[in-house]
């Protein structure tokens, strides 16, 4: 089935409340005078009242049950604003619960995710940030239940979760564990991350009590789904934050001055910011794509996740870099946004997976 990609008037209302929300709550001005582990918690409030967190999360369990297109609109939004907050962990979270079919930790986990009473994020990726080498953390059972030894890294929010949802090697098999994040024996080290809007961390479990979610092995069938997932939602993201270049380097050229010209009449410039132009759409339309052929099309959907991957990821680098050729003296300044895009830029091209991995795993995926 062909994925529908005609955006309803109810799609235009929610782009633009949360555009509005993200507008008036957005300050990145502690963000350029250092890194900051924290977020907002008034912002935050205010994502998860609007039902944010909650899109794909069914009815039952405290959500709205939209679907992965609602959510495309929402994660395009944060990247345009570059929000700070966690919300691209925990709608991770919550698609790993969903994912599990475990009917009572969906019920005891996801109320809490909805409403922002808990944060959680994914602890999946080993040290070369690989979301396949399960063997760094070793789940065992025992009469008081099961305990993970290891370490997980590049955990993003890690040092502001309240809840860790940990890939683990269990005797069965690899497995999800919800962990407790302020238990003693977790032991959570925030890193110096280069881009200072996303924390990162490192998690260390000493035996940390953990809860099996799902059946024990269950991730065997499902790892390759929730990463294509992560994919397609950072290129939403990505998606965005090349929009928000383009509308700045546009406004810049249109305002700025040389020679008594505005400097967007000026061929160079002019050649630039049409690039830019084509670089966004061509990333919004692939994550839009790619949310769209979740259910639509779930064949077609990994080839639509890593196209829209490579897409993205291209286009976020390119545009990021050139804002800061237009914006000229104004952009190589700290106390411009400008170099905050372009620090994400380059962090996201790695934080799950670089693009030569992604057009690997494509041509394997297509037979070439």
């Amino acid at each position: 089935m062909a994925p529908d990609l005609v955006l309803t008037e109810e799609h235009a209302a929610l782009r633009a409340s949360v555009r509005g929300l993200l507008e008036r709550g957005v300050d990145h001005t502690v963000r350029r005078d250092g890194e900051v582990q924290g977020f907002d918690r008034t912002v935050w409030e205010q994502v998860c009242a609007a039902g944010l967190t909650g899109l794909e999360v069914p009815t039952g369990h405290g959500g709205s049950g939209a679907g992965p297109v609602e959510s495309w609109i929402v994660l395009e939004e944060t990247g345009r604003a570059l929000y700070e907050g966690p919300y691209l962990p925990v709608l991770l979270s919550t698609l790993a619960l969903l994912g599990s079919e475990d009917e009572q930790a969906c019920a005891d986990l996801l109320p809490g995710l909805v409403s922002g009473s808990t944060v959680a994020t994914l602890a999946v990726a080993g040290p070369e940030g690989d979301w396949y080498d399960h063997g760094e953390v070793m789940a065992s059972p025992g009469e008081g239940g099961w305990s993970l030894q290891g370490a997980r890294h590049f955990v993003v929010h890690g040092a502001n979760a309240d809840l860790l949802l940990v890939f683990a090697q269990a005797p069965r098999g690899p497995s999800l564990f919800a962990v407790v994040a302020d238990d003693p024996r977790v032991e959570v080290l925030a890193l110096e991350s280069l881009d200072l809007t996303r924390p990162l961390a490192t998690v260390r479990l000493h035996d940390a009590p953990a809860r099996l979610v799902g059946v024990e092995g269950g991730l065997v069938d499902r790892v390759d789904h929730l990463r294509l997932r992560a994919l397609a939602a950072q290129a939403a993201e990505q998606a965005g934050g090349a929009q928000w270049c383009l509308a700045t380097s546009v406004r810049h050229a249109a305002t700025r001055e040389q020679f008594g010209r505005p400097i967007g009449s000026f061929q160079a410039v002019a050649h630039r910011c049409s690039e830019m132009l084509l670089q966004a759409e061509l990333a919004g339309a692939a994550a839009q794509v790619a949310a769209a052929t979740v259910v639509a099309d779930p064949v077609a959907f990994p080839a639509a996740a890593l196209v829209a991957a490579i897409t993205a990821t291209k286009a976020f680098v390119w545009t990021t870099a050139e804002t800061v050729q237009v914006l000229g003296g104004t952009g190589f300044t700290w106390q411009h946004d400008a170099h905050l895009y372009f620090r994400r830029s380059r962090s996201a091209a790695q934080l799950f997976g670089a693009v030569d991995q992604h057009a690997a795993a494509l041509a394997v995926l297509l037979g070439a």
